[in-house]
């Protein structure tokens, strides 16, 4: 974003187009996920949802309530948190069979033969993979709905936004690598010791920092190694977070009907293992970060679990074999 930055020394930002090109954009993903609500287009339009509400949040709290545009602002966000909602749980969905998929091709021996412990987490994953198609076409059908009844009034606000005068200018005033990192620093003192209990909402505090801090990417390369590093962090925790919730939604939808929940057990592996490796990430790339800034904020402290033990020889087996 070359044009319509903040500088540093300004008083009164310049004017900044780039809003008015991102509800472009995202009016014709809320076209494409109306005509069609694949996995493709719910992705996008939920990632570009976020994207907006990161940066009007952080313009309504740094400008006078009694200004129009905060009030503006406030009408789209409440239509579009609704909207995001919906989406998120066709979002969901779609995480849990791609991830489903992919472990299930784990399982297929290429000898032609399989263990009995893998071919009953193999039928475990068939029958929650058509409980969850089920799921995702009544979600999809609620996302439908809900989108024939906001369509158009997220349309309108969207468009008076833009009009806006007040929008016409810089939608934000940090422009320097040290008000982004304030931003971020602020985020991980409040988050002293990162454990499985907080890591899911220190993930979405940092995910607004990271929309911030890209919008300075192209200019500023220390901005972009931020923005990288949160990338990194909010990957590496949102894994965790995938595995876990699958885990749990195995136990609720299995242990009526089977015994041995040999997938459950794997899944519950698999996210003790990815939560170890989502706290040495967020402990790795803070340190970093710290180590590439003289005044840097508190540190975070981390409690990082013992890697989990394998009391099934049978799931030992099954997760040597997971996801190449």
């Amino acid at each position: 974003m070359n044009s319509g930055r903040t500088s540093p020394n300004s008083t009164i930002p310049p004017a900044d187009p780039a809003p008015q090109l991102a509800f472009k954009s995202w009016r014709t993903l809320l076209d494409e996920c109306d005509r069609k609500p694949s996995r493709k287009y719910v992705h996008l339009l939920r990632v570009a949802t976020l994207r907006l509400q990161a940066r009007l949040d952080h313009k309504l709290g740094t400008r006078d309530a009694a200004h129009s545009a905060p009030r503006a602002i406030r009408r789209w966000d409440k239509h579009a948190e609704k909207l995001r909602d919906s989406l998120s749980a066709v979002r969901e969905i779609d995480v849990f069979r791609y991830k489903l998929s992919v472990l299930g091709g784990t399982l297929e021996a290429p000898s032609g033969y399989s263990p009995r412990s893998s071919r009953t987490c193999s039928r475990q994953i068939e029958e929650l993979e058509v409980w969850l198609e089920r799921e995702r076409k009544i979600a999809a059908k609620k996302l439908i709905a809900d989108l024939k009844h906001r369509k158009g009034r997220l349309e309108r606000l969207s468009v008076d936004l833009e009009t806006t005068p007040a929008f016409g200018y810089a939608l934000l005033p940090v422009s320097s690598f040290s008000d982004v990192f304030r931003m971020y620093s602020e985020a991980i003192a409040d988050f002293p010791n990162l454990d499985a209990d907080c890591l899911h909402d220190f993930r979405k505090r940092i995910k607004n920092v990271r929309y911030l801090a890209e919008l300075f990417a192209e200019t500023d390369p220390q901005t972009a190694h931020l923005a990288a590093a949160l990338k990194t962090m909010q990957g590496a925790v949102g894994e965790w977070h995938d595995w876990q919730q699958l885990a749990q939604l195995a136990s609720r939808q299995l242990r009526k009907r089977h015994k041995g929940e040999v997938l459950t057990t794997l899944l519950e592996t698999l996210s003790q293992e990815s939560l170890q490796k989502a706290l040495e990430c967020c402990q790795s790339q803070n340190a970093q970060l710290d180590a590439g800034v003289a005044d840097s904020a508190a540190r975070m402290q981390l409690v990082v679990p013992k890697p989990p033990v394998r009391s099934l020889d049978s799931v030992a087996e099954l997760n040597n074999r997971r996801l190449a």
